[in-house]
């Protein structure tokens, strides 16, 4: 299911800032409340061609190569590819992007096409 239709707008940006967000397991809450095995499980889970496509629905690219090659048409190649570090490190990052309200906020918010 194509991106396309669920959101306005969709741009086809030719300049893109790599973010690899991660997930962990925190030992003192997984052993404190006995959830080590379905954290790590969930973690798991995460990776699976399943979840990978319920993300790319939502915009996100696919980690999963397999995938992202299935959604390569959503998701065309990105011809500037930054880091972090390139604009100004997380701090400025998170002040602009993701701080309560900022740009990642309002983009979430938006309603899909009915």
């Amino acid at each position: 299911m194509s991106i396309k239709k669920h959101y306005r707008y969709i741009t086809k940006p030719v300049h893109s800032c790599i973010v690899k967000l991660w997930e962990a397991v925190v030992d003192k809450n997984v052993e404190q409340h006995a959830t080590r095995k379905v954290a790590e499980a969930f973690v798991q889970y995460l990776y699976t061609p399943e979840v990978q496509r319920e993300f790319a629905k939502i915009g996100f690219r696919p980690v999963d190569t397999a995938i992202a090659k299935q959604l390569s048409s959503d998701f065309p190649q990105i011809k500037t590819l930054l880091k972090v570090e390139d604009l100004g490190g997380w701090n400025s990052i998170g002040q602009k992007f993701f701080s309560e309200g900022a740009i990642f906020d309002k983009i979430q918010a938006q309603k899909p096409l009915s």
